[in-house]
This record gives C-alpha cells, sequence and structure tokens, in this order.
C-alpha cells in the first residue's frame, strides 16, 4: 500500500508576478551589540543587541568602536618579562615617575624611549630605561602611594620577599619599621592615614601608629579567630560605605579562602573607636591583585566572578552570579578562572580616560593573555585579543602594560599592536527577523560604519545555529579618502572627515535565523589617535521562503 506521507519539500521563495521577475527582496535593520559580549543568554533567545562573540570591537553607548593599538613606550634592555609597574603620583605632577620591575632591577620608565616620533609628535620610544633600583629577589610587588601631614608623598614597595622599599621623590631606601620580619611583607596598604602590612602566610597584620608614619615600631592585629575558612589574609581593601546619614571608610581584610573581615574606626589599637562590622563569605579571591576601587566600592576578583563589595555582604555565595559585574560573561569567566586561575599576571584595573575597566586574563604566566573589558558607562563587555600583557598601571592619565622581553608597552593609541594588525570581529545575536516560522534566504548586508578613512569591512552570516561562518575579506585604507579638490565633489572626503559609509555586500546563506558577523582589520598609521572606525548598525535584505 501506497504511504500518503509526503516528503519534505524546501520552501519556495517569493518571486514577482511573472515567472522570471526576480526575487522579493525585504529588508531589516538590525542594531550594533552595543549590549555587549554575552556568553549567560541562550543563543534561542538572545537580546538583538548582545553578540555571541566581540574582539576587539569596544561597546559604546549608540554604536561599536574599534580598540586602538599599542607601542613600545620602551625597553629596559632586560631579557626578563615585566611583571610590575607602578606609578608614582607626586603633589606637583611634573615630578610624578614611572617605575617598571623586571628580573632583580626597577626601572625608571617615566620619560619613555627615545626613537621616532609620529608626524604629530607622539613618540614611539624604543629607547633603554634607567634601572632606578638594583640587587632585587623578584619583580612581582605591591605598592601604594602614601602622603603625610608633613606634605611628603612616598610610594611604598613590597614583595614578600625584599627588604620592604619607599621612594621619596628623589631617591629609594629601605623602610624603617620594626616588629615583623624585613622581607616578609607581600601586601601593604594605607587607610585613614595609616599604613597597613600583610605578611606571607599569615593571619596576622601589622600597622603603623600614629597617623602618617612611615617608620617606626609596628603593631600586629590577628585576625585567625575570625577565619573559619582557614588559609591567611592575602589582601586589605578600603571600602567607603554611605549610609544616607553618614559616610565612612570601611577596612576589608580579604583571606585566600574567599571571606572578607570588615572593620570600622580609626585607632585598632582601642576598643573605643575600632570595632568589627562582621565577616563574610565570598568567592575564592585571585592573586595579590585581586580588588579593585571604583569610587566608594570594591570589585573583588573571586572565582564567582568580579563582585561588588557593596552587594555581595548581603547575598548568599550561591547567588552572587545576579550581582556579579561578569555575569553576562558568567562561563566564559568561570572556565577561564578554573583554567588559569594559578597563573601570575590576574589584575582588574580601571582607564578613566576610556571609560573602561580590564581584567586581564594571563593563560599562560608571563608569556599569554587576553582581556575582558567592560565599558564602565553601560556594563558591557567584549574581549581584547593580541594583546600578551602581564601587568597594567594608569599614569597621567594613560595606560601601559609589561610584557615579554622586557618591553613596556602604551596602550589606546595608533591603530595597530607594534607591527601587528588588529583584527576586530563581530559576531552577532541571532536574530529571526520578525518571523521565527519563515525560511529565509539572506542575500545582502550594508553595515553602517562611521570613519575618517577608507574601510570596506567583511561580512558574513552563521545561519540557524551553526559555527561561525566564512568571512568575506575585510580591508582597510591608512589613507583618507581624496581631497575635496581633486575628486568629483559629491563622492569625495574633506581632509579628516568623518563620513557614514552604506554599501551593500552579498551574502550566502539559508535558514530560519541568522547572526551577521562584520570583522574589520586595522594596521599602525602613525597617528597617536589611530583611526575613528564605528559600527552602529546593519541592514539586511533577505528573500522570505515559505511556512513551516
Amino acid at each position: 500500500m501506497r504511504s500518503t506521507a509526503r516528503a519534505a519539500q524546501k520552501p519556495r521563495f517569493q518571486r514577482g508576478i511573472g515567472a522570471s521577475d526576480p526575487p522579493v527582496l525585504i529588508t531589516d535593520s538590525v542594531p550594533a551589540s552595543v549590549g555587549g559580549w554575552d556568553t549567560l543568554s541562550p543563543i534561542a533567545n538572545m537580546d538583538p543587541s548582545h553578540a555571541i562573540v566581540l574582539d576587539n570591537w569596544i561597546p559604546r553607548p549608540g554604536y561599536l568602536e574599534i580598540r586602538r593599538g599599542s607601542v613600545v613606550y620602551g625597553n629596559t634592555g632586560s631579557p626578563s618579562p615585566v611583571e610590575t609597574i607602578m606609578a608614582y603620583n607626586a603633589p606637583d605632577p611634573s615630578n610624578n615617575k614611572l617605575f617598571a620591575a623586571a628580573d632583580s632591577v626597577i626601572y625608571d620608565i617615566t620619560s619613555g624611549g627615545t626613537g621616532v616620533a609620529f608626524s604629530n609628535g607622539f613618540s614611539n620610544g624604543f629607547g633603554t630605561y634607567t634601572q632606578s633600583l638594583t640587587g632585587l629577589t623578584n619583580a612581582r610587588w605591591q605598592y601604594v602611594n602614601f602622603s603625610n601631614s608633613s606634605s611628603n608623598h612616598y610610594l611604598i614597595i613590597v614583595n614578600g620577599v625584599d627588604t620592604e622599599r619607599i621612594w621619596n621623590g628623589s631617591t629609594w631606601a629601605n623602610l624603617s619599621v620594626t616588629g615583623f620580619t624585613s622581607g616578609t611583607i607581600v601586601h601593604i596598604a594605607a587607610h585613614k592615614g595609616r599604613l597597613w602590612f600583610v605578611p606571607s602566610n599569615s593571619t596576622l597584620v601589622w600597622y603603623l601608629n600614629p597617623v602618617g608614619s612611615i617608620s617606626g615600631a609596628a603593631s600586629s592585629f590577628e585576625l585567625g579567630d575570625f577565619m573559619t575558612r582557614g588559609g591567611y589574609v592575602q589582601a586589605i581593601a578600603t571600602w567607603s560605605v554611605d549610609t544616607r546619614q553618614t559616610v565612612d571608610d570601611y577596612l576589608c581584610f580579604i583571606t585566600s579562602r574567599g571571606q572578607v573581615i570588615v572593620y570600622q574606626g580609626t585607632d585598632p589599637s582601642s576598643s573605643s573607636t575600632w570595632s568589627l562590622v562582621g565577616v563574610y563569605d565570598v568567592g575564592t579571591p585571585i592573586g595579590r591583585r585581586c580588588f579593585l576601587k571604583v569610587a566608594g566600592d570594591v570589585f573583588i576578583m573571586t572565582l564567582d566572578g568580579i563582585l561588588p563589595m557593596s552587594q555581595m555582604l548581603s547575598t548568599d555565595r550561591t547567588a552572587a552570579n545576579r550581582i556579579s559585574l561578569t555575569a553576562m560573561i558568567m562561563d566564559t569567566f568561570r572556565q577561564a578562572t578554573n583554567s588559569y586561575s594559578g597563573n601570575f599576571g590576574w589584575q582588574f584595573i580601571a582607564y578613566p580616560k576610556g571609560t573602561l575597566a580590564i581584567a586581564n586574563i594571563p593563560r599562560a604566566t608571563d608569556s599569554s593573555a587576553v582581556q575582558y573589558v567592560m565599558n564602565t558607562l553601560t556594563g558591557a563587555w567584549c574581549r581584547f585579543v593580541g594583546i600578551n600583557s602581564i601587568c597594567w598601571e594608569v599614569f597621567n592619565d594613560n595606560i601601559y602594560f609589561g610584557t615579554v622581553n622586557g618591553l613596556v608597552y602604551q596602550w589606546d593609541v595608533d591603530s595597530g599592536d607594534g607591527n601587528s594588525s588588529i583584527v576586530a570581529t563581530v559576531n552577532a545575536a541571532f536574530n529571526y527577523f520578525k518571523n521565527r516560522g519563515r525560511r529565509k534566504r539572506f542575500a545582502m548586508v550594508r553595515p553602517l560604519i562611521t570613519t575618517d578613512h577608507n574601510v570596506t569591512p567583511g561580512v558574513g552570516i552563521n545561519v540557524d545555529y551553526g559555527t561561525m561562518g566564512e568571512v568575506s575579506t575585510a580591508t582597510f585604507a591608512g589613507v583618507v579618502g581624496s581631497l575635496w579638490d581633486s575628486a568629483i565633489w559629491d563622492t569625495a572626503l574633506w581632509p579628516g572627515e568623518n563620513t557614514v559609509t552604506t554599501n551593500w555586500q552579498t551574502l550566502n546563506g539559508e535558514g530560519f535565523c541568522g547572526s551577521i558577523i562584520v570583522q574589520a582589520t586595522t594596521v599602525k598609521t602613525g597617528l597617536s589617535n589611530g583611526v575613528l572606525l564605528r559600527l552602529n548598525g546593519f541592514d539586511v535584505a533577505m528573500e522570505p521562503g515559505g511556512l513551516l
């Protein structure tokens, strides 16, 4: 007996009135992925303003912007990696200093190297820095800027092995403090005018009296009674708490097992002015550089994500992901901590000029890294690839990072990473284009690009949740378009003019939903500000097919 079941047929696509008429194309607009990188949402139900992949595109309010590059600021001359960069911020900014530590030496890198200058005066230096302090054991320093009532300003550094050092603005000296064993202090903090010291692998911390002291006998303060999970004190942070009636700074002792012991008051030697606020459980912190203070809040980088102190102290650890800064990239961040948390180089740093916060993720100690980067205005994330940084520091509002082979780079300049190009890729959220049940043949896409250079981004499409599709060749020209008086007036560019390009490019994909891929490559231009390249969104032209 013949089966009544009919074979599944590929849906027909709409045509014009006549059989020979061309296909009927409909268009739809897709916003730029300003909501940022999303590895949390189901890919079948993701916000259209989010992205599955967002590499080297920075999500800004209203558009994506390709990140700028980095140039060599100078060469320490050491074959060893630069593992710490430290800024000394003097009362007179002209006396500010920038130091870099590599192996057994701390270098003065304030002036950068001497090298070929860009046409607009920005220097790309390759000179050798001055040795400022030698004979050290390792280059993994923690540090603090500290001022006292004498109007003196100091940079105090510790690494848990070498004698603690102090810079007074002109020379280095050994820190003259008794009580603890010299060379054991691995973390240092300043709180309400008082220096605090954390020895290696200890439940004791030490502090100086009176306020403003930089020498003398330190007093111990035992925290072991509150460390019910065991471990040792890993770091100290100051947290500003606004109760609407008062504003006060609390001192937070962060333990290696994920507890935060919080105190308030002024003088730890007096019970009348010093009291315990509480002991709170959080995720295990990662590294000594595990926190960042932004405004009054403190963000702690843990195995559970990057958590704000203001909220996590009232939230159970099992629900911490709800309040984590990294909630939108939760799974990716957790995979990184599971794989790389034992590597040196974890750091979370704010870059106010760029309205960014950068989490350095060391895939291998002193050799390979990526950065998870958050827009501090919107909370949207992206990923930087191509920057193998070990440590970061902000100095005179600019940002620098250290790398292997004794090099220090300045980031957020030019449009290439040294001599390497920057490839920016966005794989937007899958989109059914307002019709989940209709098959579509994707024909063309029109990226809406704002630029001051000749840029033709590569485009592609990933249909029906497949792997990332092929991208057409992305091209970039580092020369501004024709001047107004040497080309057709309505197609030429004024010098330095920002223009919007809306060129249609062909696609080849067929399915119910699609994820648009836009890729652009920039190369070194020698311009300090690099190139302007923004993705504002894209239009998609498709031929609708039959219904399910």
